[in-house]
């Protein structure tokens, strides 16, 4: 244990007084943000999640305005028996409608079919939901070195058969230096208010990252912190890398 807190913190040191790289998180854990990628940037995101699970994805940055994602997994994908893929890709469309301002904040609207965990093909639904239609907004403060974000959005999923679709969530990000910190979001989400699928208590979630090279990221994802799902150790676990380029 005293020789990974030693590493962790030799990484956080080097990434400090590391070259900073621009770069809008277009998501607070799972809930989009109003962030896109600037015109021709390609983000490419690999996630690790619970139940073996691994999912890669694309994001291309149109106008400074249009954010358009793909990505596709599977579970049980590390480890041994059969695989599970999801159904189809998974995909994003996100519109920046408004920009932020000294005055007001920044508006997106989009489309998102991209949900978190192990997929149910029974219930047709992520473990946690995509947003599907959503809308919402962002604003930046900067106190001294350390960045401040808030979001707040709404959205309706397709997934259940668009029953209890209806959610909104927020969320919260601390960035120092523009080379790490934290994120904090919370998903209402009034439909899992019973089992199989929740307690009523809604998803609060957090994430650490880390700029630890030239336009790349490296995030630790903790889901679910009010154990809303009724099993045991229902806290899941994610790490998640991304890289950032141009065309």
């Amino acid at each position: 244990m005293q020789r990974f807190f030693t590493t962790m913190c030799a990484i956080f040191l080097f990434a400090l007084f590391y070259p900073s790289f621009g770069y809008e998180p277009m998501r607070i854990v799972h809930c989009p943000s109003a962030g896109i990628p600037l015109n021709g940037e390609v983000v490419l995101d690999v996630l690790s999640y619970p139940e073996g699970g691994l999912r890669a994805g694309l994001a291309l940055g149109l106008w400074d305005r249009l954010d358009i994602e793909v990505s596709y997994g599977a579970t049980n994908l590390i480890g041994r028996g059969k695989i599970n893929p999801e159904p189809m890709p998974q995909w994003t469309v996100k519109l920046r409608a408004i920009d932020e301002t000294q005055k007001s904040p920044a508006v997106a609207i989009g489309v998102d079919t991209r949900g978190f965990g192990e997929y149910d093909s029974t219930e047709k639904r992520y473990e946690h939901k995509s947003r599907g239609l959503f809308v919402v907004t962002s604003r930046n403060w900067i106190f001294w070195e350390v960045e401040v974000s808030g979001h707040l959005g709404m959205n309706y999923s397709f997934e259940e058969r668009l029953k209890k679709g209806f959610s909104i969530y927020c969320g919260t990000t601390f960035t120092l230096y523009g080379r790490g910190g934290i994120s904090i979001e919370y998903d209402l989400a009034p439909g899992d208010n019973k089992a199989p699928f929740g307690r009523g208590r809604g998803y609060l979630s957090t994430g650490f990252f880390l700029n630890f090279a030239k336009n790349s990221w490296l995030y630790f994802n903790l889901f679910d912190l009010l154990s809303n799902k009724p099993q045991d150790n229902p806290i899941g676990r994610e790490i998640r890398v991304v890289f950032l380029t141009h065309i």
